[in-house]
């Protein structure tokens, strides 16, 4: 852990997953074309397991390599005609209309012709974490299980959670918590594995209430570390599901169901909390008090605190007085 916190305990049978960004370089890079405009995209943000562009795109004829991670294609508005052959596969024809879905399948080469001038994002999932979720969450063996790449679907629950990925990407944001993009990423895997696969119509083996059977043991060892971590603005969904010995998807649910409130929004009051007591009790500068809660800057931790408090944190130090 960073800042001087306690290093979270980690169960060896719950993967952390990777602790680096999830960059552009190990996506296809369409939005940073030179034809497309770029509109907002997740780099610098410190996000692990997902990576997300938003962009106008040109008509376009390329041929993808295959990556390991596979990509979701959200058309926002306008759309556009796709001539595409996947590796293995016939040559297709699709419309991807606004508010419809496509995929860019993980592993095989594929040749696209795009015809249109569509806005379109793409979300990019860490194959690690897609990978443990299927062997936690679906007890299977990941070389079992494959997306499959259709073009031009709709799926209202995954629109809203790829809408609200993109508004976290925003720079207005400033810079959205991690431990509630961990959440967004939960779902929108678990939703494409569920919906958008040949795991389609099989529940997860792990159910919420197989977690809640050593629920309150678990949800207060997380609740302990999380107190012990207020201080990494890093702290993660992965690491804290690690340490409690059970699956990040299964934890966020139990999580919520155990405390009533989504476990990004606790950690959040417990910053709060947290600086509350730092701006009664010393004369710590803001950025200090921010940077011993775990907030990524000042400005983030003003914009926070002001929300819940109702007032900024200088001012609220001075009502103190």
């Amino acid at each position: 852990m960073n800042n001087g916190s306690p290093a979270v305990f980690h169960d060896p049978r719950f993967p952390l997953h990777n602790r680096d960004e999830f960059v552009v370089a190990e996506t296809h890079g369409i939005a940073q074309w030179a034809t497309h405009r770029l509109l907002a995209d997740s780099t610098g943000l410190g996000w692990y397991d997902i990576y997300t562009s938003f962009a106008t795109e040109s008509s376009w004829n390329a041929a993808l390599p295959g990556l390991p991670h596979p990509c979701l294609a959200y058309c926002h508005r306008r759309g556009a005609a796709v001539d595409r052959r996947v590796d293995g596969e016939r040559a297709e024809h699709a419309e991807l209309r606004a508010r419809r879905f496509g995929m860019i399948p993980a592993d095989r080469s594929s040749t696209w012709n795009l015809e249109g001038d569509p806005e379109v994002q793409l979300v990019y999932l860490r194959r690690s974490m897609v990978d443990a979720m299927i062997e936690i969450e679906f007890q299977r063996d990941p070389a079992t299980v494959e997306l499959i790449p259709h073009i031009g679907f709709a799926d209202a629950l995954l629109e809203q959670l790829v809408i609200a990925l993109l508004d976290a990407a925003q720079p207005s944001v400033g810079c959205a918590d991690r431990l509630y993009v961990d959440q967004l990423t939960q779902l929108i895997a678990m939703q494409m594995l569920r919906a958008h696969s040949n795991l389609a119509g099989h529940a997860g083996g792990r159910t919420p209430d197989a977690v809640l059977d050593a629920g309150e043991r678990v949800v207060a060892r997380v609740r302990e570390l999380i107190d012990e971590s207020l201080a990494d603005s890093d702290l993660s969904l992965a690491s804290l599901a690690a340490a409690a010995g059970v699956g990040a998807h299964q934890l966020a649910i139990s999580f919520t169901r155990s405390v009533g409130v989504p476990l990004h929004q606790y950690v959040i009051g417990r910053r709060v909390e947290r600086a509350r007591q730092l701006l009664r009790d010393t004369d710590e500068p803001l950025a200090s008090v921010a940077y011993a809660t775990g907030f990524s800057n000042q400005s983030h931790f003003t914009t926070t605190f002001r929300r819940i408090v109702g007032m900024t944190p200088g001012r609220y130090r001075n009502h103190l007085d």
